[in-house]
């Protein structure tokens, strides 16, 4: 035993890396990368958005990237709720740094548990703002206030509350971002594992 190392998920921080500057403008646009099922808890992202809209906040996209077994319902669901102008869910992407440079201005993820978050770390290493829930899981990766910000698992308000600090004030949380990113060189890159 003492002779093994677990090695997390490592990142390709030349792959993921931020390409083009960040460009937040009136809309600030939400992505979540991953498998639609319960544990990423999804529902908590349409819920919170449908708080955003109903208090007349306009200025917030989400878009659900992924498959997975969950996904005809969410979109009923969103359809059902009126909220398509605000949710796009944009299937299978195959070039997800470019997404995440080019069309995603916040990370968000509601998961209910997380082993090492493998789209968290790519988004942290692309410099962009992350916002999750407060698990475990995300805790091993993300110091709060340092490199990320939290909500209560399961608590879509709170969810929306952070959303609107976080268009209110973008650049603290650019900031927190370019942090984020150097800590991800540091700590979950594979050079960083074979060092240690």
């Amino acid at each position: 035993r003492d002779k093994l190392v677990v090695v997390p998920n490592a990142t390709d921080v030349v792959r993921f890396r931020r390409q083009v500057a960040h460009s937040h403008g009136g809309v600030l646009r939400l992505g979540f990368v991953g498998r639609m099922n319960a544990v990423k808890n999804i529902p908590l992202l349409i819920e919170g958005m449908r708080l955003l809209a109903e208090s007349g906040e306009t200025g917030v996209h989400l878009t659900l990237v992924g498959a997975g077994e969950l996904r005809d319902g969410l979109q009923a669901r969103v359809a059902s709720l009126g909220l398509g102008h605000c949710i796009t869910f944009a299937g299978q992407v195959d070039d997800i740094p470019a997404m995440l440079n080019k069309d995603i201005d916040a990370y968000v993820q509601a998961s209910h548990n997380e082993g090492c978050p493998a789209a968290v770390i790519e988004a942290m290493a692309c410099e962009v703002p992350v916002l999750l829930s407060d698990i475990p899981g995300h805790r091993q990766v993300v110091e709060p206030d340092r490199h990320g910000t939290y909500f209560p698992e399961g608590d879509a308000a709170a969810f929306a509350d952070r959303v609107r600090r976080m268009k209110a004030d973008y650049p603290h949380y650019r900031d927190m971002a370019i942090r984020a990113r150097q800590h991800i060189v540091a700590t979950y890159t594979i050079v960083a594992w074979v060092a240690k």
